[in-house]
């Protein structure tokens, strides 16, 4: 009895860690941020410039999730566009991390990516962030990015390989290869 027990309350905290550790997806048009927000975050993305400017349609569509990087109580956005014409064919797509401050949103980190990881450390008094981009079926792209008192630079590359592109074959155990030129 104390078993089961035992292991009903592991099953129990492992539930609550999850729903602490994934934040909900939700389009900017879906989300439950106040609209003055959802404007100024379409405003970042839609940029300054009119040359090649998303519609509005593309911008609402954007994925985001609120994670706070910093422990200041006030999440940073994480922004993935949906937008055809910003997504190449291997769903690496327009990425951004954004923080809210007093005239509006500003930019920590603009790039493209497929997914993203938050690692556990700190620098500058933000968690590092990971971007991987979809290369090919065996391999991915990461890179490594720390907030350095302004924004997240680069700072490691690395491709995980799982497999022979060229000939379709699974590896027994993925490598590990530095970037090539990027």
């Amino acid at each position: 009895m104390r078993y089961l027990f035992a292991l009903l309350l592991m099953l129990s905290l492992h539930s609550v860690a999850q729903v602490q550790d994934d934040p909900p997806i939700r389009t900017l048009r879906d989300s439950e941020l106040p609209t003055a927000d959802q404007i100024a975050i379409q405003h970042v993305i839609q940029g300054k410039s009119s040359k090649d400017r998303p519609a509005e349609d593309a911008v609402l569509s954007t994925r985001i999730q609120s994670i706070d990087l910093n422990d200041d109580e006030t999440p940073e956005i994480f922004a993935q566009s949906a937008d055809p014409n910003t997504c190449g064919a291997s769903g690496n797509c327009s990425f951004w991390i954004l923080q809210k401050s007093k005239t509006g949103y500003k930019v920590l980190l603009k790039s493209n990516a497929q997914n993203f990881r938050i690692r556990q450390v700190k620098t500058g008094g933000f968690l590092d962030v990971e971007l991987g981009l979809h290369d090919s079926a065996y391999s991915t792209e990461w890179r490594g990015y720390k907030y350095d008192g302004a924004h997240y630079i680069r700072v490691k590359c690395w491709v995980n390989v799982t497999g022979d592109s060229e000939h379709d074959k699974p590896y027994s155990k993925p490598k590990i290869e530095p970037c090539k030129n990027r």
